[in-house]
């Protein structure tokens, strides 16, 4: 996939700038001149046309193209098609995601980028002057449909799901409950600089819900996905982030609040693989007088390398 940071294309000065407010016209303008040009392209009745000019979105356009593009024609297009669009422009915000975390290591795009998260995203109230180059980023990443996170003095962008829901009336179901799994991520980052940013009874709750999205859609064509992430949800449950451990630190004693959360996970699931694996996880951990050691921490780990669907 073609990563492309087109600083370029738009250049927001300050507030009532007139030069900004022409750029940012110029790039409006681009943007309908190329959905118009690829709705020639996708008004024939043969689907695999439709597919075609979307991809030649993906492949040189950005993700505010591609989800101009998504604006217009979803609503025409087969479930099928719509699956098809929707996961390719998850992919390429991710593809891009990379390109702009990279740039924004760079402590002069952090400081506007702290400015910008303090002003709630509101580039027009920034409380200095950036160059040319600082606030064509910032618009890009606004544009593209990124979020900003703030945590121990730095910002982190990360994809905005929750966009993705103005599509679920043109999804399959499958692919409806993944835009959901997705959008929960948006409301609330699961961590940040190693440490839990939700709640013990949110991640059982999330790790739940990824569970179900497998057994439901084994077919799926985000199964992987969803696989890897449900993994990913389990082993924080089991043994937290490097930050936020199960355990109090000086005794090595389960902590209260996630003991709890097991409990409450195993009673109220009983039939699900989370609830099985958190059970067994538990008896290790109380004929060690609640202490979570080495055993416990193998059994999480050999759990996970084991893990299959099959044998629960």
């Amino acid at each position: 996939m073609k990563k492309i940071l087109v600083f370029s294309l738009v250049a927001i000065l300050l507030t009532g700038c007139q030069q900004g407010q022409k750029a940012m016209d110029s790039a409006v303008a681009d943007v309908e001149e190329m959905v118009v040009t690829n709705k020639d392209i996708a008004s024939s009745d043969s689907l695999p046309n439709l597919l075609n000019a979307f991809n030649g979105i993906i492949e040189t356009g950005t993700p505010y193209e591609a989800r101009a593009f998504l604006d217009e024609y979803m609503p025409t297009a087969s479930e099928l098609d719509a699956d098809i669009m929707l996961t390719m422009y998850v992919d390429q915000q991710r593809a891009v995601l990379e390109d702009y975390s990279q740039i924004s290591i760079d402590w002069t795009y952090q400081r506007a980028l702290v400015d910008a998260y303090d002003k709630s995203y509101n580039l027009e109230k920034l409380s200095r002057g950036y160059s040319d180059e600082i606030m064509s980023f910032l618009t890009e990443i606004k544009k593209d449909g990124f979020l900003l996170n703030y945590h121990e003095g730095i910002v982190t962008i990360y994809p905005d799901y929750n966009q993705l829901q103005n599509y679920e009336n043109f999804v399959s179901g499958s692919i409806l409950e993944y835009i959901n799994i997705l959008s929960r991520e948006s409301s609330e980052i699961l961590s940040a600089d190693g440490g839990l940013t939700i709640s013990w009874s949110e991640l059982s709750f999330r790790a739940l819900s990824a569970e179900r999205y497998l057994k439901t859609y084994p077919s799926s064509i985000r199964y992987d996905e969803v696989l890897e992430l449900y993994k990913w949800y389990l082993n924080a449950l089991l043994t937290g982030l490097p930050d936020t451990p199960i355990y109090y630190r000086n005794s090595k004693l389960i902590r209260n609040d996630v003991l709890q959360t097991y409990n409450k996970t195993i009673i109220h699931n009983a039939e699900t693989m989370t609830s099985t694996i958190l059970k067994a996880y538990l008896d290790i951990i109380r004929t060690k007088n609640n202490k979570v050691d080495a055993e416990a921490l193998d059994y999480v780990r050999v759990t996970l390398k084991n893990l299959t669907f099959s044998q629960y």
